[in-house]
């Protein structure tokens, strides 16, 4: 706590701590806080005062993680999520980490697998798959318990990239190859430079034939489940192979094959916006305009908003936020209709 002996509240705040000192890091302590905090501070005192209720909740959220879940702290770190104070910037960081991951839904166990890998389209639409489909909710949920997420989502990509190489001729659907060209050519193309020299001394460039048949061989190889995940990973995203960068319409066709059939994308690229539609579940591919159809105006990353407009991403929950928190990045894409 920094001694702002000016402020009320600060002066209450140290008199209730020398009375009870069980108090720090407890419910009570955030709630009798942030009652002053929220009705006594006028403007231009609330900056400092965040500082305190800031460092407490802090406390508390090292103290209980997210297995103390209240209705009321739940409000409160919603609340100083819109605020932004740059007295230290690690501190500072450090406590939205923190706030952000006890935000966090059960689903966003699917975006946090997509932290270092490069699946975030599929990751996305999982979680979308999530929402809207009970039994996908309840599968996800089965394997949160058990732990093995991770490999559901990859042997869903794989059973994707095998739907589009070899389609489903009973029932009358073509391969498409043409969608997997393109993922293979838009992955190549934005590729970072570290990206490209490991792939290069590993299989030349992103290939979606040779992805395929080594996701294949996981598969058929190694009897024990538990570790497809782990294999297929190394594979999937990240180094040393490179990510699968999904375009609109490739992500579109994922949703379709996970049965999100009314699945379409919208091209907002020149609007800067900074969220998705209020009130409506959206995809958002997001990134810093480059006015280049190629890279599909400079497309980097896709994310989750619920119809609350919360930002799920990298397993974290981003509440009264935008995409701007990411290198000032806009929404390029919209996918939507479910």
């Amino acid at each position: 706590m920094r001694p702002y002996d000016s402020m009320m509240p600060y002066a209450y705040w140290q008199s209730n701590k020398s009375a009870d000192p069980d108090l720090i890091g407890t419910d009570k302590a955030i709630k009798t806080y942030w009652n002053f905090y929220k009705t006594h501070l006028k403007d231009a005192e609330k900056e400092k005062n965040y500082l305190h209720i800031r460092d407490e909740v802090c406390k508390w959220l090292d103290k209980k993680g997210t297995r103390w879940r209240t209705q009321d702290t739940t409000g409160i770190i919603k609340e100083l999520l819109k605020f932004f104070v740059d007295d230290d910037p690690d501190v500072e960081l450090s406590f939205r980490s923190k706030a952000r991951t006890y935000l966090a839904e059960d689903y966003d166990n699917i975006g946090r697998i997509n932290i270092g890998w490069g699946i975030c389209g599929f990751a996305a639409a999982l979680e979308v798959a999530y929402n809207k489909d009970p039994q996908v909710k309840k599968e996800i949920d089965k394997d949160n318990a058990a732990k093995s997420v991770e490999t559901k989502l990859l042997n869903k990509i794989l059973e994707f990239l095998l739907y589009l190489r070899d389609g489903d001729l009973r029932n009358g659907i073509h391969p498409r190859h043409d969608i997997l060209n393109e993922i293979q050519n838009f992955t190549n193309l934005i590729l970072s430079p570290q990206d490209k020299a490991v792939v290069k001394n590993t299989m030349k460039e992103f290939n979606w034939n040779t992805l395929i048949t080594r996701l294949t061989n996981v598969k058929s190889t190694i009897k024990d489940t538990a570790l497809h995940g782990q294999l297929m990973k190394v594979y999937l995203g990240g180094a040393p192979y490179g990510n699968i960068s999904m375009y609109p319409d490739a992500l579109v066709a994922f949703l379709k094959f996970s049965k999100i059939k009314s699945a379409y994308t919208t091209d907002v690229h020149l609007k800067n916006y900074v969220k998705g539609p209020s009130k409506q579940s959206s995809i958002l591919g997001v990134g810093i305009n480059d006015n280049n159809p190629k890279t599909y105006y400079g497309l980097q990353h896709w994310v989750y908003q619920d119809t609350s407009g919360t930002i799920h991403s990298y397993g974290e929950a981003f509440p009264g936020e935008n995409v701007s928190i990411w290198k000032n990045w806009r929404v390029l894409h919209y996918i939507h209709g479910f």
